[in-house]
């Protein structure tokens, strides 16, 4: 079991990257992706560090391209650091105008997680410690306030200020960091929860290795990640243009495959890949054509006892903390 080091996280339930749609104060611009460009730089693949590479999309100026090795797909050349940090401060994931829009959108999976979450880790009983969660990337903290009503100890970052400011309005604890910045103390959680998170981070083996860190012994990731490329690959045969993978807000698009390896060698134990709940999405059209998407896909969950996935549908992976202390 591999257990190495890299980095980070996301912020605004998603607060941190520019859309590459326009231009304004903490918008990003490809400059058509020159990795020689002011701002740019080239990576190799998260995973397995080849530099061998094939295009998949070119979408607002951005390219997404996919390992030839291990089939991990990112965006390369990306932003650096510094501009990802200055975009999410007003960043909104797409379809969601309002702090209303995200939190009506992940009602229902926010309220399925924590029932999933109640089921596999019990509430502490007598005397024991009170159960405690960080949810990265916490946004406005309406998932932070349903763990609290259920007696635990819950904890949020998010990189926006101004969804830190709303979640602390709400009485929730919440700072303004990433995940490395944050520095908590080792196995300080019994669960960590990342909720469209890793596809912004820049170095999701690096975060997903801090996530192990701060969990308990056996302590519970849940990490749900959207799957884009397979619906792009088809509107690109069709010849529809489209925008799906948000670049460069999202950095990443993850298989569960490849979210399985690259959660398996940074020491976890998968317990279940699953659609789990869909997003309700504002507009109609979206919302059937999400709708029929996870239909589909829960379908497929079914009959295939949980070992296949419908392609292009997001999925939240539960996965355990392998090993004893470190």
């Amino acid at each position: 079991m591999k257990i190495e080091s890299r980095r980070s996280e996301i912020g605004n339930r998603k607060s941190q990257v520019g859309d590459g749609r326009a231009e304004g104060p903490g918008r990003l611009s490809p400059a058509a992706a020159d990795e020689s460009a002011p701002g740019l730089i080239s990576v190799s693949c998260n995973i397995c560090v080849s530099t061998e590479a094939s295009l998949i999309a070119v979408q607002s100026g951005w390219r997404m391209t996919q390992c030839a090795r291990c089939g991990l797909a990112y965006v390369n050349p990306r932003p650096d650091e510094a501009g990802l940090r200055r975009h999410y401060q007003t960043y909104r994931p797409p379809g969601t105008e309002t702090v209303d829009d995200w939190e009506r959108m992940m009602a229902p999976l926010f309220d399925d997680t924590v029932r999933r979450i109640s089921r596999l880790i019990p509430p502490a009983e007598g005397g024991a410690k009170t159960r405690r969660v960080l949810d990265v990337g916490c946004a406005q903290g309406g998932f932070l306030a349903r763990m609290a009503g259920m007696g635990w100890d819950a904890e949020g970052i998010d990189l926006s200020a101004g969804s830190v400011a709303a979640a602390r309005a709400r009485g929730l604890s919440v700072r303004e960091s990433s995940l490395d910045e944050a520095r908590f103390p080792s196995a300080s959680f019994d669960v960590v929860t990342a909720f469209y998170v890793l596809e912004h981070v820049t170095d999701p083996a690096g975060f997903l290795r801090e996530v192990r860190r701060v969990l308990s012994p056996r302590g519970l990731a849940v990490i749900r990640v959207p799957h884009t490329t397979p619906i792009v690959r088809l509107l690109g045969f069709l010849r529809i243009p489209n925008t799906l993978y948000d670049m460069p807000s999202h950095l990443f698009d993850f298989s569960p495959g490849v979210l399985g390896r690259m959660l398996e060698e940074t020491g976890f134990e998968i317990m279940e890949t699953t659609p789990q709940r869909p997003t309700v999405r504002p507009r109609l059209g979206d919302r059937w054509i999400t709708y029929a998407g996870f239909a589909a896909a829960t379908a497929v969950h079914a009959i295939s006892n949980g070992r296949r996935h419908f392609p292009g549908v997001s999925t939240t992976t539960f996965a355990r903390r392998f090993g004893g202390k470190d």
